[in-house]
């Protein structure tokens, strides 16, 4: 990170991240606000231990900490069964190829995950497989092939919603399913008298875009509250990150054996380069502006509803909380003129640091081994100008300020309690 300031970055992008630890602990947070001292702003990943609440990483109010949401594209696989049902799945593998007549349907309930197949027939039949990880083992793929399979649809893990996350390029013909869905053509293939009710095919239908609704939170986006510092609200910011396609360093093989200049990828690792590239947009526009200014302008201006006008929703397609999306999904062209920017320099930092962890942490942040509480201050983190906050974990609401030309919002997480007179 220092060799990256002397090389005169305007911004910095982290795709990296471990569990939350103090602040003075951590080395990302530490040299972070080295490079915020320098006027470069970091942006940071905020890890993919999701859904599961306070799993963050990179949680330090001077990193701009990003998590993933999908887009509005789908690279659809669709299941139909012999009963006229169909259920759109998603694929990398699009095999047109594949015929679409119907195929005996077969789900093996001994061996669901299809890691093996001894003494049992799959031949030209597709094949329903329970996964327990978000992206199918490689080894069933190579179980159902090496077993003369004609297909196989992979059923999502419970945990993951409407999350489907494709990443691998497979040479079997196959589509991933929600679990929902998948309950129903597991159900319909356990049921029934003739060849007739047990059967399916898969259609393939490339690359479909404007899918609604979108963007939602990807399941596996790490959560708040913020461990490190529960005043103030994290992740600050939603970006595209679920099956992004981008290109790919040809000398890094995918699956240990091919490889390709581009690849689909998916993480917190895939949102935040793409924030960091609005943070150069931002900075190439208002050259002056200081790293949590840049960040202010982000965060205002980014926008809680999806492309079907209703408010953003999470991977069990319920409305998101702030813990999940932060201010909201980000908005490149509004983050240009936000009307209203909240600024925050080092003196604001280190005064919150010795409100929230006392004066020895605040000097090895802040690497000024002279610096003293007494000198800089000393406030809770409710009292930081930050672009959002988080005072209780019971209700969610927000503050806007509105003018003729631009209308700025903070989110802000409170205590829902009523108070006896």
């Amino acid at each position: 990170m220092d060799a990256a300031v002397k090389d005169g970055v305007d911004v910095l992008s982290l795709s990296l991240g471990g569990p939350s630890i103090p602040l003075d602990k951590d080395l990302i947070a530490i040299g972070a606000f080295g490079v915020m001292s320098k006027g470069i702003l970091v942006v940071c990943a905020g890890g993919n231990s999701g859904p599961t609440p306070a799993t963050l990483s990179n949680e330090a109010p001077w990193i701009l900490t990003v998590g993933a949401g999908s887009v509005d594209r789908s690279y659809r696989a669709t299941v139909r069964l012999g009963d006229g049902e169909a259920f759109d799945g998603e694929s990398l593998t699009q095999d047109k190829r594949f015929s679409s007549k119907a195929y005996p349907l077969y789900y093996p309930q001994g061996t669901s995950y299809c890691d093996y197949f001894d003494g049992v027939n799959i031949t030209g039949k597709v094949v329903v497989c329970d996964t327990e990880t978000p992206l199918p083992p490689l080894n069933s793929i190579q179980a159902v092939q090496a077993a003369g399979g004609a297909g196989v649809v992979f059923i999502n893990e419970a945990d993951f919603g409407y999350t489907i996350v494709v990443e691998k390029y497979y040479n079997l013909p196959m589509s991933q399913v929600t679990a929902t869905d998948g309950a129903k053509i597991m159900g319909y293939a356990r049921v029934g008298s003739t060849a007739a009710a047990h059967t399916a095919t898969i259609l393939f239908n490339s690359s479909i875009v404007h899918v609604k609704p979108a963007p939602i939170v990807a399941a596996f986006s790490s959560r708040g509250p913020n461990a490190a510092s529960p005043g103030v609200l994290k992740p600050d910011i939603m970006a595209p990150g679920l099956n992004i396609l981008a290109a790919w360093p040809s000398m890094v093989p995918i699956d240990g054996t091919e490889s390709y200049s581009y690849n689909v990828a998916s993480g917190t690792s895939m949102a935040a380069p793409h924030v960091t590239g609005i943070v150069a947009l931002v900075k190439k526009a208002h050259p002056d502006w200081s790293p949590s200014a840049v960040k202010s302008a982000i965060m205002t201006t980014s926008s809680t509803a999806d492309n079907a006008g209703h408010p953003i929703m999470d991977e069990e397609h319920r409305k998101a909380s702030f813990y999940s999306i932060g201010a909201g999904h980000v908005d490149a062209a509004k983050a240009l003129d936000p009307g209203l920017v909240y600024d925050l320099d080092v003196g604001d930092y280190s005064a919150y640091i010795c409100g929230l962890l006392g004066e020895p942490a605040m000097k090895t942040i802040t690497g000024n081994s002279s610096l003293t509480c007494a000198a800089v201050g000393s406030i809770p983190e409710a009292q930081l100008n930050y672009p959002d906050a988080n005072a209780g974990q019971l209700a969610e609401g927000s503050l806007r300020w509105v003018s003729e030309d631009h209308v700025v919002r903070s989110p802000i997480i409170a205590d829902a309690r009523v108070v006896p007179t």
